[in-house]
């Protein structure tokens, strides 16, 4: 529905805007007339001269302009298919849905009890950090965003005409691992939490949709990203009374990923307001247990925040 949205305003104000960077000033001649040239020659009439309609080329869209924009994000997970390649088995778990974690308790300063954990708000939620070079309506992007997205799956392994199979289902997450897994079930937890993130550049198209000197002005920028996937993941295999193991990868590449969205923003100066939306495709593979896991993960994030110009090119003289 978000993409619906801006994509009907991305048609809508492609057709209302065509023209960029003039100014149209419509001068009337007449006042000038009567205060200068009727002086001069008193038989002039002033009625008869046309008022001088002048384009002009707006200075402001031809000077680079670097910004900076923060905002919290939230985000919906698509179902995707696991596969998983390890000492648990060759096994694919099918329908399965991350569950987001946005710690967005380190903004309630209730929980500041430590002089560091004031900034842990910069690092530790679900923020998206961009940083944006802009010229003649040109947007070309530098985006962070850090996600975060686990899941817990119970299974039961039974034999069937002597063959092996493994029954998986959806299970609830805490984050001690204190769920009561039932008799004669295991379950498996996947976690993509820490130093999770998804870089991206990325280009737009700025499109004005309303300025004025007084109010400010509100623009919509439908962009499209491409980037890699980063970061440590956390795999946990438990079976109450029999094992419980706890496996971490290595910090690395895990995937490559690619999104098209939109951002709307009202600003007024320097300081912007901003709600930015986007679906992004990822092709993730990273290490899971002592093996590998294999799923393509769709986001939809949406981002609320601010935004601020950093540096403004000189005009030229």
């Amino acid at each position: 529905m978000k993409l619906i949205i801006f994509s009907t305003l991305f048609l809508f104000f492609t057709q209302l805007r065509a023209e960029e960077n003039i100014k149209v000033m419509d001068i009337d001649m007449s006042k000038h007339c009567e205060e200068e040239l009727q002086k001069k020659d008193p038989d002039l009439d002033c009625e008869k001269i046309p008022s001088k309609i002048i384009e002009k080329v707006d200075d402001e869209g031809k000077r680079w302009k670097f910004r900076f924009h923060f905002g919290f994000s939230r985000t919906n997970y698509l179902d995707t298919d696991l596969h998983i390649d390890s000492s648990f088995g060759n096994v694919v778990v099918r329908d399965v849905e991350m569950h987001e974690r946005t710690s967005a308790h380190h903004y309630n300063p209730a929980n500041w009890d430590k002089f560091t954990n004031s900034f842990k708000w910069i690092d530790e939620p679900t923020n998206t950090f961009t940083f944006s070079l802009e010229k003649n309506k040109n947007v070309f992007y530098l985006t962070v965003f850090h996600p975060k997205y686990l899941k817990s799956i119970l299974y039961k392994k039974t034999t069937v005409d002597g063959e092996e199979q493994v029954e998986f289902s959806n299970f609830y997450e805490r984050d001690d691992f204190s769920q009561n897994i039932p008799e004669g079930h295991g379950m498996i937890y996947l976690g993509n939490t820490h130093m999770n993130l998804v870089t991206q550049v990325g280009y737009g198209r700025s499109m004005e949709i309303y300025e004025t000197p007084r109010f400010g002005r509100i623009t919509f920028v439908p962009r499209l990203d491409v980037g890699i996937n980063t970061g440590l993941a956390r795999s946990v295999h438990i079976v109450r009374g029999e094992r419980w193991d706890d496996y971490r990868d290595r910090l690395g590449v895990q995937g490559y990923n690619g999104s098209i969205g939109g951002r709307i923003e009202y600003q007024r100066g320097k300081v912007s307001m901003f709600v930015d939306s986007k679906i992004i495709y990822s092709k993730m593979k990273h290490g899971f247990f002592d093996g590998t896991i294999k799923y393509d993960l769709v986001s939809t994030p949406i981002t609320f925040g601010i935004g601020i110009d950093i540096f403004k090119g000189k005009k030229k003289k």
